[in-house]
């Protein structure tokens, strides 16, 4: 049997950069019977965070570039974010609009959302199940 879980921009770049992840995180990502979603606005963030990450030399254009064909090759399953802007749009408190399309996914599906981001994590938690994807 099949599982979901939409994969957020925070855990795909510790993903790609081969940061610490959880380990029942890095296991499910292992597991192919889990498939991965996440709205198309992932890959505009990763590039965010890379162009970032090598103008400050913290990465370089070669591993940029494998990170990004790294992501193409995950196989996520990508919606379009259109199709959650009115999901997005009614969701209140300290959650950022990039972040409401992350939760809207998750809730719609249902499937857990998983993230680094231990703000959006306490924010969301009444919205939808969250697994936070670094090591304690």
């Amino acid at each position: 049997m099949s599982e979901h879980r939409v994969l957020d921009a925070s855990t795909l770049v510790d993903l790609l950069l081969q940061r610490p992840l959880d380990a029942r995180v890095a296991a499910w990502l292992a597991d192919e019977t889990i498939h991965w979603h996440a709205p198309d606005i992932i890959g505009v963030e990763l590039t965010s965070v890379l162009r970032r990450l090598t103008l400050t030399e913290a990465c370089s254009a070669q591993r940029a570039q494998a990170a990004l064909q790294d992501y193409r090759d995950l196989g996520l399953v990508l919606h379009p974010s259109n199709e959650l802007l009115e999901a997005a749009l009614a969701l209140h408190g300290s959650i950022s609009a990039y972040d409401a399309v992350y939760v809207a996914l998750a809730m719609g599906i249902p499937a857990p959302l998983v993230t680094a981001d231990r703000k959006l994590a306490a924010s969301a938690n009444s919205l939808c199940d969250i697994i936070v994807s670094t090591p304690n």
